[in-house]
Formats: C-alpha cells, sequence, structure tokens
C-alpha cells in the first residue's frame, strides 16, 4: 500500500467526522478519487500511472465507516500525492494531533499517554483540545477527572488504528525496497577465472539486474568469506572447505593450447618437439601417456605463480601449456589460441561456487542461479 492511500484513509476519516451528511461526503470522495492518471518520461525509470482509483463506502446504521482502497500506484511518491491533494482537496489534521489522540485512547489515560509520549498531561490535553477544534467533534468525555471515549471517538480511534498501520506497512515498503535498490554482492575469485572467463561475463548480469552491485575481489589467497563479509568465491579444489557450501561449476579437464600465431610458422604435429612445454613434467608426462607419444627430454619448465601467469606466456609465444577449457574458451573461439590435437586429461581439481553456510539472500539467489546458467 502506498503512502498516498493512507494519507486518503486519514483525509477520507476526517471528512466523515466534519460532516454529518453521509451522501454528500461519499459523492465527494468518489467524484474525485476515480480516474486519477498521470504518466511520466519513456524509459519508465520516472514513469507514474495511479490506476483504477476506487472507495468504497459501506454505510450503516451506526455511520461506521470503512474505506476499501483498491489505487495501483507506480509512481514517484510526490507525483502521487500531488495527483491525491489536487482532486481530493480536504485538510487533514495535524498528524500529531491525531497521532496523541490515538495513543490517548488505546491507554483511556491522558497521564498514561503523556508517560508513553515523554510529554506533560496537560500537553496531551491541549493536544487532543485542538483537534477536537478541528474536527468540530467531541472524542472524549470528561467524567470525575477520568476521560472516556465518546462514541464518535471510538468510531475515530477504530479507523486512526487502519489508517496508521497502511502507513507503518508503507514505511516499512519503502525501506525494503531502498534496501534491495542498493544491495551488493562481493565476490572473491581467482585472477585467471576472473580475468579470462568472469569479466567478460559480468555485464550481462548488471544488465539484467541492474539494482544489483557486485564488487569482485580477485585474489589467489583463501579468504574467510564470513570474516571478509563476502557473499561467495569461486575457487579450485576438491569441493571441500569448511563452514562453506559448494557447487561444482565445472569437471575440468586440461588439453595443451599454443598461441595462433606459432601454428602459422610450423605444422601442429612438430610444435609438441619444438616448443617448450611450460606445465609441469608429471602433467605433461600424463599427457603424452594417454596419447601414447613418447614425451621428449626438456629442461625444466619455467615456474608461473598462477594459471593467469601460465597463460599469458601461451599467448605471448613462449610454449605450450596444458589449460582448463574454462579459461580458453574466449580465447579459443577468437582465434588466439589452438588447440594441439590429442587428449584431454581429468584435472585433479574443479572449480566451485563457495558461500557461507546461511540462507542466501534473493539478490545472493539471483547471482549464484545466474553464474550456474554459465555452465549448463
Amino acid at each position: 500500500m502506498a503512502p498516498a492511500e493512507a494519507m486518503i484513509v486519514v483525509r477520507a476519516v476526517t471528512a466523515r467526522m466534519r460532516d454529518n451528511t453521509d451522501l454528500a461526503v461519499e459523492d465527494l470522495m468518489i467524484a474525485n478519487l476515480v480516474n486519477i492518471e498521470s504518466s511520466g518520461n519513456s524509459n519508465n525509470t520516472s514513469q507514474a500511472l495511479v490506476r483504477s482509483g476506487t472507495i468504497k463506502l459501506h454505510h450503516q446504521a451506526e455511520k461506521r465507516l470503512i474505506c476499501q482502497l483498491s489505487v495501483e500506484v507506480n509512481s514517484t511518491p510526490a507525483t502521487v500525492v500531488n495527483a491525491a491533494r489536487a482532486d481530493f482537496d480536504v485538510k487533514l489534521p495535524s498528524l500529531h494531533n491525531l497521532y496523541v489522540f490515538s495513543v490517548a485512547a488505546q491507554q483511556h489515560s491522558f497521564r498514561q499517554a503523556a508517560a508513553k509520549l515523554y510529554v506533560t498531561p496537560g500537553a496531551v490535553s491541549r493536544q487532543v483540545r485542538a483537534l477536537e477544534a478541528e474536527l468540530g467533534v467531541s472524542l472524549f468525555q470528561r467524567v470525575n477527572q477520568r476521560v472516556v471515549l465518546t462514541a464518535a471517538g471510538q468510531q475515530f480511534q477504530l479507523q486512526l488504528q487502519q489508517a496508521f498501520a497502511l502507513i507503518a506497512t508503507a514505511s516499512a515498503e519503502v525501506q525494503m525496497n531502498a534496501t534491495r535498490e542498493s544491495a551488493t554482492l562481493r565476490l572473491t575469485v581467482l585472477p585467471s577465472v576472473y580475468q579470462y572467463f568472469l569479466a567478460e561475463r559480468l555485464p550481462q548480469f548488471r544488465q539484467l539486474h541492474p539494482e544489483i552491485k557486485v564488487t569482485v575481489v580477485p585474489t589467489m589467497a583463501v579468504l574467510d568469506l564470513a570474516e571478509k563479509q563476502l557473499d561467495f568465491g569461486i575457487r579450485n579444489g576438491h569441493g571441500h572447505w569448511p563452514g562453506l557450501m559448494a557447487q561444482a561449476l565445472q569437471t575440468e579437464t586440461l588439453f595443451p593450447v599454443v598461441a595462433t600465431s606459432l601454428c602459422q610458422a610450423e605444422p601442429v604435429t612438430t610444435l609438441l618437439h619444438t616448443q617448450p612445454l611450460l606445465n609441469p613434467y608429471d602433467d605433461w608426462a600424463r599427457w603424452f601417456r594417454q596419447a601414447g607419444l613418447t614425451l621428449p627430454q626438456q629442461p625444466d619448465a619455467a615456474s608461473f605463480p598462477d594459471k593467469s601467469a601460465l597463460l599469458d606466456a601461451v599467448l605471448a609465444q613462449q610454449g605450450i601449456a596444458l589449460l582448463p577449457e574454462l579459461l580458453c574458451r574466449d580465447l579459443l573461439a577468437s582465434g588466439q589460441l589452438s588447440r594441439i590435437p590429442g587428449p584431454a586429461i581429468p584435472a585433479s581439481r574443479a572449480y566451485y561456487l563457495v558461500w557461507p553456510q546461511r540462507p542466501l539472500s534473493a539478490e545472493a539467489t539471483l547471482f549464484r542461479d545466474w553464474l550456474l546458467g554459465l555452465f549448463v
């Protein structure tokens, strides 16, 4: 329920208190609340539309007013309030006085209301009298230093409680929407996965969910997600980390790749014997054994701190490397890398999406599902 609706409820209630001519009030409300429309710009960001504004008033013998509002609002608050103010021009009493009256009515005592509001009983009495003067109706009877609600006061209190409930609901929704609009997810990821896979795809998620900001922390360090207030991590391992949920992204295999420019200088079949083999010896020994080939004698391969550096070396035409498909996918598709004919051997580890063992927020669930969808 929008804030403007709650304000209209209060206006409807106070209008009835001023005028005992029920039909006249009903006619005024219905005439002024039907077909309120306004529109904004074409990008839908500030588009405002108030559709099917309807009030139904049920006349009962005790003249009790129940307002049922069905106002669909997709607008900036200012637009809605201005539209309601222009088409339903009923002066609204002081909201502060309305609230003081409501508390006094709940407590059945000006003294107890004053204690709850942290004011003096005299201040409560003055604000209630000011409200009664505005409405032209007695809301309390003063009997032997006690206050008792009149019939009009009882009716008014019931309807005010409903109005204040609408305002409270509207306020909570605004706060919730503001939290959603400013939602930020923090993700730690291996530098190689970010550079050669995720960086090109994150704009897709931002386009789908512009209200969700994703902050990426590329690092080789295994960070404590809870301590660092991180929502997700992408790790390479065996799938078991204490205190974390883990979802496999892709079962990896390794195959040899080389810079495409080197393939133009000599046949691909000879590159394994002429170019440096950049991975550790054990990895190459497994690949050559599965390929049914003899591993050539070479000096010890240079060491690389991570797969980003290894891939950079391949692109710089420094040799051939066994690399996972996840990191090579885009480079193979663009023609920067070429695959050496032969088998793909299983990697000893796989890539996983991990997150702390707690329920995921709606925004985190959207990101997780989007990321997993990249590997279907």
